[in-house]
């Protein structure tokens, strides 16, 4: 069984490396609309509005690390395929136990174009499996229960009398194929009402990303690079840093840059988020404010499009965090009640922090009472133990949380 993505990449610190042209921005887009197989009138709209909507020739973007961040993002997009097909074409084949967890997954055949040979067989992922049972036949529920009492042979057959009543019931189907020693694997990732499918999928969003901080950059001549990005078949995170270094009290510096994520599998907006770096004393911790502006799935083209010029409030934003960092006195002792109010933010946050997060900062904690932190020590020490945990929302959900801390 695959891993919860089939190709994952991250970049790290592309400062000094290659920029892309613009002209390489529309090829992308171009290529990442080339996974739909079919593209529905109003889908197709969307594609073409959103490349007039800016200017394409062949100047440098200007960002660094650009041009290695649109070759991993193009290799990735070669593994995903879209096809539209009524259930029909889809023949039941097991109920699998999978993966350590034993995690219940639908195998089964895709059919060729005219109904008689297998074009490929798929294995769900992510929710896929539950997708698939509740939007045809709204019947997940129903077919948990089976699998509790080992009825997978009941379920089966009660499956392919409900596809052969209803054979032409269309839907939309998200692949990933995994090309491992020379034999395709599909794998079905997502299943979606044929009409009511929304392509805001990382290809639009990294293309008004990287025209949007190219647009920014003209009118503020403060340059960016790629800091990070971390790419996936279903989700895309990146973050970009000024070259800029911005001096404050006591030796303290700021960076700023912007972070975008968007996942096609979850059915919400894409964001588009301040951040910042605050360097001193040889640390330096990251910091993630409230949302520039939200990328909604169900706007219009012009409508997103014009959401980038919320990138302008990054230069009023600046000056009120430069202010409250140097209110904050980062590198002063932290009073014990300060401390005291931060440690029960993070140890009390059982809804979102994970049990082995809060343990590490409760035993920080207990340390305390020998040891005088700074601000900046105790969140260089938070945002290590969540980076220690390989896990990518714990780290945003704690920049996220002590950027409020220090604004308010």
């Amino acid at each position: 069984m695959m891993s919860e993505s089939i190709s994952e990449r991250r970049l790290k610190d592309q400062s000094g490396t290659p920029s892309a042209n613009v002209s390489d921005v529309f090829k992308m887009l171009e290529k990442a609309q080339n996974v739909f197989l079919e593209l529905t009138a109003t889908d197709k709209k969307k594609y073409e509005e959103l490349a007039t909507q800016f200017l394409n020739d062949n100047r440098s973007l200007d960002i660094e690390g650009t041009e290695e961040l649109l070759n991993q993002f193009n290799e990735i997009n070669e593994h995903k395929v879209d096809y539209s097909v009524p259930l029909q074409d889809i023949r039941a084949v097991d109920f699998p136990r999978l993966g350590q967890n034993n995690k219940i997954e639908f195998k089964f055949d895709l059919l060729t174009d005219d109904h008689t040979e297998t074009h490929a067989t798929a294995l769900t992922m992510y929710d896929a499996r539950k997708q698939f049972l509740t939007k045809t036949f709204k019947a997940n529920t129903y077919y948990e229960e089976l699998f509790k009492r080992d009825e997978v042979e009941f379920a089966l057959n009660n499956l392919r009398q409900l596809i052969e009543k209803y054979p032409d019931e269309k839907y939309r189907y998200r692949f990933v194929i995994d090309n491992k020693d020379d034999v395709e694997q599909y794998y079905l990732r997502a299943v979606v009402d044929v009409s009511r499918y929304k392509t805001y999928d990382n290809g639009m969003i990294l293309f008004l990303a990287l025209m949007g901080m190219e647009g920014y950059q003209n009118d503020t001549k403060n340059k960016f690079y790629v800091e990070s990005a971390v790419l996936t078949d279903s989700k895309i995170s990146l973050a970009f840093k000024s070259k800029k270094i911005v001096k404050l009290k006591k030796g303290v510096t700021v960076r700023i840059g912007v972070t975008v994520r968007n996942s096609e599998i979850a059915d919400e907006a894409a964001e588009f988020r301040f951040m910042y770096w605050i360097s001193y004393n040889g640390k330096t911790i990251t910091l993630i404010d409230e949302p520039l502006f939200r990328v909604n799935h169900g706007y219009k083209v012009e409508t997103n499009t014009q959401g980038l010029k919320q990138l302008g409030n990054i230069s009023e934003r600046e000056k009120q965090i430069f202010q409250a960092i140097d209110d904050a006195r980062v590198y002063d002792p932290m009073k014990p009640g300060a401390m005291e109010k931060l440690f029960q933010s993070l140890i009390n946050a059982r809804q979102k922090l994970p049990e082995n997060y809060r343990s590490k900062v409760e035993g920080l904690h207990g340390n305390t009472a020998r040891n005088t932190y700074s601000l900046l020590e105790l969140f260089d020490k938070f945002e290590g133990f969540a980076t220690d945990l390989k896990n990518d929302e714990v780290l945003w959900d704690i920049r996220a949380r002590l950027n409020n801390y220090i604004l308010h």
